[in-house]
């Protein structure tokens, strides 16, 4: 019997491992193709390995025609819209613009999209009732206020019955770039409305005029200052030094962009070809800080938040395409904030790109030794924190995403070990009028830090992306849950400085934010691979020492514990800054416990986990509701201000709708405001109102236009400017689906 055994093992052993596919050299010449790249036989002969199929994705030579099909079509549309729009008659303008874009070497579907773009950004008419409401409303929206207060008071003040006269943008030019409470709000009202201060409904919610906790004196001279040229003909030095002190008091204490003092150096040196700054690197500072300032020269259109620093944003694309793929530090670290700016922006697409030419620099310019080159200390300190910050955004970016498809770029752990570039020293921290007395913040030590937490978020990724190699769930189980207590370990070894407090720089909180987006999208994650429908594993089953209706239970209470600090993270974010602010990260972990939340909305009386009283920092909100509340409110501001978070606002609402939960009648309230005063289309011209983006491009003559070729900012800006006469479809996005089946369903 066991010789038997034997020969089928060695039988099995012997067959030869299927493939999807084979290589165009194997096929040719009808050999084995192990469905490698490259494949065993073209490595041997040293020859290129051509697949039709792309053999990461297990694609058959089937699908692959029908992708190659797919593509040609697309090519062939795109084509025949070039072609529609250089014919059209009245369209010579645009015409122009187009041969002018052939000629410089880009490819139809980036003029196609770059057109659509430029139609959905073009100034919208808006009354002035209308853009006093939308104002008053976003400021009401930037306070330390909570929800319900929010609630109250817009509902109030700014009720179709009301004879409230709304400030204007003078009324309140005293609380820009600062954190507002909301007796600074009712303060404002009542000046403009001195018979408010009989009003009842002060009383009610607890707001009584006089309350203001804005200073005195307003802080207008920037905390750096820098000269404007040579570096940039869009804005003067008073202004840009402005915008470099936003970036430095914000973006660059959480992710570590550039070196200041060398940066500063060299910038006020006014020489062109210094080291350590570029007129590409100028404009993606100034793009990125612009999303953040109150600044005139930040906005594109008066008054429309979503438009800040866009000109900025161009006139740096416009200069990396000049570079060419060129590798030097400013390049990198221009592609590093450009990826971040493009991501809150909404072009995703655009972030992965410019993400992708920083990951090649890294290879190409960072990684590369020229013995030619005179390389001092402070040259190398620069390029290594440059080549982790790189890395800590790949593996961020991808992270989030969660793509199946991608493949990590970098083998070892040996440029995340800053320790012996990085002593530890203490700056102290000031945020202008948000925050006038200094913080002592250990900016080192956190970068440190955030790289050991990228080494296990790396395998984070990995365990997440390649759980369909794993033996058995019971391995997947362990090994995600090795993870998770790897993950609380380096919470638990975080020294004094960079532990959780309510009153900390915006760094620190980004850095907290990123370990509770990991650990909900770890357990999340875990659950969803264990328990798929594809899996058919029930709760009596066994996973390892599991049972694996008690993992289910488990994996559900621990993503609702981390969501519940999420919600605090969130309320002392806004009660001690107000949400002016929105950092990316605090934005990301916000949005993934708002949908935890929603999906155990059903059970409203139940509470997060027993052991949600875990000190890993201050006291979660232990209530469901209110925790939903306050991240939904941290949602909702960021979503009136950058366009990604708005995505995600109108996602949840969706998703809620989809499940049949019915959210907190405060959230649905305040939608139903925001919807009415800042989200609903602001035509003054029905003709404007009356004609497709597609029908504008093509000149009158309306071509379909699949949705999968628009980006997100595209849809979203479509969605803000479509008059719709369903409220309902402006939240849900469902506006699209209409115009193609016919009808909209109604929530």
């Amino acid at each position: 019997m066991e010789p038997n055994r034997l020969l089928l093992d060695s039988i099995e052993k012997a067959k030869r491992q299927a493939v999807p596919a084979a290589c165009q050299f194997c096929r040719s010449k009808r050999t084995k193709c192990n469905g490698e790249q490259p494949c065993a036989a073209c490595a041997k002969r040293e020859i290129e390995c051509i697949y039709v199929t792309k053999p990461e994705e297990n694609e058959t030579r089937q699908q692959a025609h029908k992708r190659k099909y797919e593509e040609l079509s697309q090519a062939h549309q795109d084509l025949q819209s070039i072609y529609e729009i250089l014919a059209h008659p009245k369209n010579e303008h645009r015409a122009l613009d187009v041969f002018r874009r052939i000629r410089n070497g880009q490819m139809p579907h980036t003029i196609l999209r770059e057109l659509r773009q430029a139609e959905l950004q073009r100034p919208v008419n808006v009354t002035r009732e209308q853009q006093l409401r939308q104002n008053f409303l976003v400021l009401l929206a930037q306070s330390t206020a909570s929800l319900e207060e929010v609630k109250a008071v817009a509902a109030r003040v700014l009720s179709p019955q009301s004879s409230i006269t709304l400030p204007t943008k003078n009324d309140c030019r005293s609380l820009l770039d600062s954190t507002i409470s909301l007796g600074d709000v009712i303060d404002i009202l009542c000046e403009v409305n001195p018979s408010m201060q009989r009003e009842p409904f002060l009383d009610a919610i607890g707001a009584a005029p006089g309350a203001s906790s804005s200073p005195m004196e307003t802080d207008l001279d920037p905390k750096y200052w820098v000269p404007a040229r040579p570096w940039t003909e869009l804005m003067d030095s008073d202004s840009i030094s402005q915008l470099v002190s936003v970036f430095f008091t914000l973006s660059n204490t959480s992710w570590r962009f550039v070196e200041p003092r060398l940066f500063l150096r060299d910038m006020r040196s006014g020489d062109v070809n210094a080291r350590y700054c570029s007129p590409l690197l100028i404009n993606a500072i100034s793009s990125l800080a612009s999303q953040y300032s109150e600044t005139d020269v930040a906005f594109t259109q008066a008054g429309n938040l979503a438009t800040r620093g866009e000109r900025f944003h161009r006139e740096a694309i416009r200069l990396w395409d000049l570079e060419e793929g060129k590798g030097s530090v400013t390049n990198m670290q221009a592609l590093n904030i450009m990826h971040l700016d493009a991501t809150l922006r909404g072009k995703e697409a655009l972030a992965g790109t410019l993400l992708a030419s920083a990951v090649s620099l890294r290879h190409s310019f960072l990684d590369a030794h020229n013995d030619h080159d005179v390389v001092g200390p402070e040259d190398t300190r620069t390029k290594r924190i440059l080549a982790a910050t790189t890395i800590c955004m790949e593996l961020i970016f991808h992270f989030t995403l969660l793509a199946r498809s991608y493949s990590f770029t970098y083998a070892s752990y040996d440029a995340l070990n800053l320790d012996e570039v990085l002593p530890d020293t203490v700056i102290y921290w000031t945020a202008g009028d948000f925050r006038r007395e200094p913080i002592p913040y250990h900016m080192n030590i956190q970068l440190r830090y955030r790289c050991r937490l990228a080494t296990i978020l790396k395998e984070v990724c990995q365990a997440l992306l390649s759980h369909q190699s794993q033996p058995t769930p019971a391995d997947f189980a362990q090994q995600t849950g090795n993870l998770a207590t790897r993950l609380r370990q380096w919470y638990f070894d975080l020294p004094e400085s960079l532990q959780y407090k309510k009153i900390m720089t915006w760094g620190l909180y980004e850095l907290h934010a990123e370990y509770l987006s990991i650990m909900m999208t770890l357990h999340i994650k875990t659950s969803e691979i264990l328990f798929a429908e594809s899996n058919s594993t029930s709760n009596n089953d066994a996973i390892g020492n599991h049972n694996a209706g008690q993992l289910r239970d488990h994996l559900r209470q621990q993503a609702l514990q981390y969501a519940g600090q999420a919600a605090t993270v969130a309320r002392d974010f806004r009660e001690t800054y107000g949400l002016k602010i929105n950092t990316p990260f605090i934005i990301h972990a916000m949005g993934l416990a708002s949908f935890i939340f929603i999906t155990d909305l059903q059970q409203k009386t139940r509470q997060c986990s027993a052991d949600i009283q875990r000190a890993e920092h201050a006291p979660s909100v232990a209530e469901l509701k209110p925790a939903f509340e306050e991240c939904f409110r941290c949602m909702l501001s960021a979503g009136m201000q950058h366009m990604n978070p708005r995505a995600v606002v109108r996602m949840m609402y969706r998703a809620a709708t989809a499940l049949n939960i019915t959210l907190p009648d405060s959230a649905l309230q305040m939608l139903q405001i925001v919807n009415d005063n800042s989200w609903r289309p602001l035509y003054t011209d029905d003709s404007d109102a009356t004609q497709g983006i597609d029908e504008i491009l093509q000149g009158g003559q309306r071509r379909y236009i699949e949705r999968g070729q628009y980006e997100m900012e595209d849809l979203l800006k479509m969605w803000e400017e479509m008059r719709l006469q369903d409220k309902s479809n402006l939240l849900s996005g469902e506006d699209e689906a209409a115009q193609s089946s016919g009808s909209a369903e109604t929530p």
